[in-house]
């Protein structure tokens, strides 16, 4: 069977953990009890994905994608409020509302109560842990444990300790991270969030979720999305190829040494289970495939080609169907994106105070981006510019006089009357 078959979408795989079989690396096997139920609360009967799903109380839905906002969280364009009751896991142990960032890979399991979106769980996975081992500047791209990692619109990049947000030129070679990503083809990760750790790289816990691609025959090494690795002690019977895996171990001499391997067996969904999700869909020997999860759709419905290539090329997409099988959705809805970061939000959203990988907005100050002292030699260490002359006024321009009034023409004086002469005396 192609190995892509069942491959991506551990994240999705995760949220619905129906037990884990840890196998150390000592020849040796022991299951692990499994996981309680998850929570009460989640209908079987579907649901409409309007906005307002008209109320259908009490009805489910699992979401898998990265936290967007906080508010109690959006994820996938929909907001989902928390309770007393919503529980919290991180990498599979319990965890707190307050340990969620920005861009954390999550899959939330909740239902439709009151008018809205009620969070029951909330898991939250890291997809690779490890260190930075080239950068393409070019295209924002990293290498991780050999995996090749991309970053999307708005991914959030911090650093430790103060969670302090960063550029993604700030990144180096060396450099140890934390990721939450979206799996893609083989080897290819669509980055959400990116935390540099704050510690050497002998003090870091390596971890990578991916399927088994193969085993070597003295089985003392394993191959985990395109990727060997070396394991420490002999990797115990049992293991098959394709089983979805999360791998963790150490740095030795700046080299990766598996030294755990755990087994994800998903958990059985009740039929008719609303689902919508973040991922890469294939087409592959007939099937379609997004995350974990076989969709049962016609190939041109996902805009996909079929074809033979290995890998077989795909388009991220949101899913949005109902489960009719364990991992098997019957599609409802397909909506091509690259951006999961701002998928359904409101413009208002898209336009916030959230840093990301291109423009990060530093609310906390970074100590490697305030220059601190920085001097010349011979000159003191810290260095005032000094202030500009100011430019003179220039001298306001004479008034011109009033031009003299004419002075008024005098009167011509009246002519003096004639004396009337007196009349002849008549004779």
């Amino acid at each position: 069977m192609d190995n892509q078959k069942h491959r991506h979408g551990l994240a999705g795989i995760l949220s619905g953990l129906l037990g884990l079989c840890l196998i150390f690396l000592s020849g040796q096997a022991f299951s692990a009890p499994p996981n309680a139920a998850r929570p009460g609360g989640i209908g079987g009967t579907g649901l409409s994905f309007n906005a307002n799903p008209g109320g259908i109380g009490g009805t489910g839905i699992i979401a898998i994608g990265p936290i967007q906002r906080f508010g109690s969280i959006f994820v996938l364009g929909k907001e989902y409020h928390f309770t007393p009751q919503t529980r919290f896991l991180r990498d599979g142990q319990p965890s707190a509302e307050e340990a969620q960032q920005l861009g954390d890979w999550v899959t939330v399991q909740g239902h439709w109560q009151n008018d809205r979106w009620v969070a029951d769980q909330v898991d939250m996975t890291h997809a690779i842990t490890g260190t930075i081992e080239s950068i393409d500047s070019t295209n924002q791209r990293i290498r991780v444990l050999g995996q090749e990692i991309m970053f999307a619109p708005n991914t959030q990049i911090h650093a430790e300790p103060h969670h302090v947000a960063l550029y993604f030129s700030t990144l180096k070679v060396g450099d140890k991270v934390r990721l939450s990503a979206a799996p893609g083809r083989t080897g290819l990760w669509l980055a959400t969030a990116l935390v540099r750790l704050n510690q050497p790289s002998n003090a870091v816990t390596l971890q990578l979720q991916g399927h088994i691609g193969a085993i070597s025959p003295d089985r003392k090494q394993i191959q985990i999305e395109g990727e060997w690795f070396p394991i420490a002690g002999t990797i115990p019977p049992g293991l098959k190829i394709n089983q979805a895996v999360i791998v963790r171990g150490q740095y030795r001499q700046d080299k990766p040494i598996i030294s755990t391997i755990e087994l994800i067996k998903p958990l059985n969904f009740a039929p008719g289970q609303a689902i919508e999700l973040f991922g890469y869909a294939q087409h592959i020997e007939q099937t379609n495939y997004c995350d974990a999860f076989q969709i049962k759709a016609d190939a041109g419905t996902l805009g996909l080609s079929p074809n033979h290539q290995n890998p077989a090329p795909g388009a991220w997409q949101v899913i949005r169907g109902s489960l009719i099988e364990p991992n098997v959705i019957e599609l409802k809805q397909a909506l091509p994106s690259q951006t999961p970061m701002q998928f359904g939000l409101a413009p208002r959203a898209l336009h916030g105070d959230q840093p990301n990988a291109a423009n990060p907005i530093i609310t906390t100050p970074s100590p490697e981006s305030i220059p601190q002292n920085i001097g010349l030699p011979g000159m003191p260490g810290s260095i005032t510019a000094p202030s500009i002359p100011s430019v003179p006024s220039v001298p306001s321009v004479p008034s011109v006089p009033s031009v003299p009034s004419v002075p008024s023409v005098p009167s011509v004086p009246s002519v003096p009357s004639v004396p009337s002469v007196p009349s002849p005396v008549s004779g």
